[in-house]
């Protein structure tokens, strides 16, 4: 059965790291037919799946298993966060959270109450800000200015990174090619 991760009321699902990618890849075992990948189509011009590139003639994840694991939750480049929005890990006890106030904080729930643990101090943006998770990899709050937390890698293709958010109190970019930017400390 798929693993689902919810994003706080929004609706957006991501599928754990086995299920994605039998899904992406067909699933199955390869039964030697000619649409399979042991064809050696290497001169044919085949794309691969949204977050997969191609290696040796096979589509391969471009993020680490951790970053789609069951035990975290993920969003793409170009995701935004509005006021008093977050993005919550799996078991819903770890949290990214757009304040009123324009401030970003990550936080946990403790005693039943949310406690922001670590925050941007983007509050002083001005004007109606959001969190822009951008191109670049970078998490910045945009309002009359802006404040980014700095994670941008340029070194990858714009658009290949992933916000994610585990069980475990980590908050990282995974930039698609092994390298992974940390926002602070797990909480």
């Amino acid at each position: 059965m798929a693993q689902v991760a919810m994003i706080a009321g929004l609706g957006m699902m991501c599928l754990s790291s086995s299920v994605g990618a039998a899904l992406m890849m067909g699933g199955g075992e390869d039964d030697g037919g000619a649409d399979s990948a042991g064809a050696n189509n290497n001169d044919q011009d085949d794309e691969c799946d949204e977050g997969y590139k191609k290696v040796n003639g096979d589509c391969t994840s471009i993020f680490s298993d951790k970053t789609i694991a069951a035990t975290s939750t993920y969003v793409d480049a170009g995701y935004e966060l509005t006021h008093n929005q977050r993005i919550e890990s799996p078991n819903d006890q770890k949290y990214m959270y757009m304040q009123g106030d324009n401030n970003l904080c990550s936080g946990v729930i403790e005693n039943g109450s949310r406690k922001n643990k670590v925050c941007l101090m983007s509050h002083q943006v001005g004007g109606t800000a959001k969190m822009v998770f951008q191109d670049d990899g970078n998490i910045c709050v945009v309002g009359d200015t802006t404040k980014c937390w700095d994670t941008a890698d340029t070194s990858v293709p714009s658009g290949q990174h992933r916000l994610v958010v585990t069980n475990a109190g980590e908050f990282y970019v995974d930039h698609g090619d092994g390298k992974t930017s940390t926002l602070h400390g797990n909480i």
